[in-house]
């Protein structure tokens, strides 16, 4: 049986050819055609844009291109939309000792180490997706396990649910957690018969620990957006929704794109925090305003009146020479703004094409 993949077209293609034809063959290709699905076993892509459909086996005989890809007989399916996630904590996962499916604390600990030994400049060895349900004895992990493979520096490795962390002798002196040291409410410091840490906490425990990882750098932030994108494209992604974002981050992803490092499009939203009112503010809103739209925007629900608040500027547009608020009217953004306040307590906010001008977050935060 032939394997199914999904081809993110304008993904692929752009990345593979800017400036010539390719004729693909070979494949078994689906695509909307307004009620119906069209079958197709070819296309012509140029400058890594599908120009056209080849439906039957002559037309591909016929096509004709720069070069010529052979689908292998695999599915070929429209790039997909991801429509929640959360691209810098998928990045940063690349960027951590995988430990998913470990089927033991043997295996994790020679992912640790490998981990470790391929990335000796990290300050924290950091990793996330153990699980001890999985080994044979069901046992937590403990620090002097963890201590046989880091001793050097501290580690810090998140379990598959994100519930307990499980941590090195290091790390454990880092945070001062001692026998003495009290499990916080909400937490647990998981304990040895003589009452001394063993290496792993539990839920609100693990912010003794997490409050001393060091900030990520913009660097850092960059690499994990790159690699989770990375990820996504490879599996047929051609956008996605990042669902609560910080202002800084945004910043980054419009680097991004100015570098042409953006493979896919990116519809963010703004979550909500103090850095954003802060920024809201920067923009020239009044703290009324500013204050007013942070409560709205609980969990980044309606980030295109962040968007226009915060004057955005696009990454690429003619227009963004011209105009300083990212091809919006004061006017425009005002209505917007006004609209989205009037509504009434649980009244959904009408959603108009007018409100998303093409040079908008969710249009310049691609590699066009």
């Amino acid at each position: 049986m032939n394997r199914v993949v999904c081809l993110a077209c304008l993904a692929v293609f752009a990345t593979s050819a800017r400036a010539e034809t390719i004729v693909v063959r070979n494949i078994q290709g689906y695509t909307p055609a307004g009620a119906a699905i069209q079958q197709f076993a070819g296309m012509v892509v140029v400058d890594g844009k599908v120009q056209r459909l080849l439906i039957s086996a002559a037309e591909v005989g016929a096509a004709t291109g720069d070069s010529v890809i052979d689908g292998g007989g695999r599915t070929a399916l429209p790039g997909l939309i991801d429509a929640h996630g959360h691209v810098l904590s998928l990045g940063q996962r690349h960027l951590q000792a995988d430990l998913r499916d470990s089927p033991s604390v043997t295996e994790a600990l020679a992912r640790v180490s490998t981990f470790a030994a391929a990335n000796p400049r990290d300050p924290w060895v950091m990793g996330r997706g153990w699980n001890q349900a999985l080994w044979a004895d069901k046992q937590f992990p403990t620090a002097k396990d963890l201590d046989g493979i880091v001793s050097d520096r501290p580690a810090a490795l998140t379990r598959v649910d994100g519930h307990a962390l499980w941590v090195n002798s290091k790390a454990l002196q880092i945070a001062g957690i001692t026998r003495d040291t009290a499990d916080p409410q909400g937490g647990q410091i998981v304990r040895d018969a003589t009452g001394a840490a063993t290496g792993v906490l539990v839920d609100n425990a693990t912010n003794l620990v997490e409050k001393h990882f060091p900030k990520p750098s913009d660097d850092d932030i960059k690499r994990a957006l790159v690699a989770a994108m990375g990820e996504l494209t490879s599996l047929g992604m051609t956008g996605v929704h990042d669902a609560g974002i910080d202002p800084h981050e945004y910043q980054l992803y419009q680097q991004l794109g100015t570098a042409g490092q953006l493979p896919m499009r990116v519809y963010a939203m703004l979550a909500d925090s103090k850095s954003v009112t802060k920024a809201a503010r920067a923009a020239g809103m009044s703290r009324e305003s500013a204050y007013r739209l942070r409560g709205r925007n609980r969990g980044g629900l309606f980030a295109h009146a962040w968007e226009q608040a915060l004057k955005v500027q696009p990454k690429t547009s003619a227009e963004s020479h011209k105009h300083p608020i990212a091809g919006i009217s004061e006017r425009r953004r005002r209505t917007i703004l006004n609209r989205y306040f009037s509504r009434k307590s649980g009244e959904s906010h009408e959603v108009r094409e007018s409100d998303y001008p093409p040079n908008s977050i969710t249009h310049s935060m691609r590699n066009t």
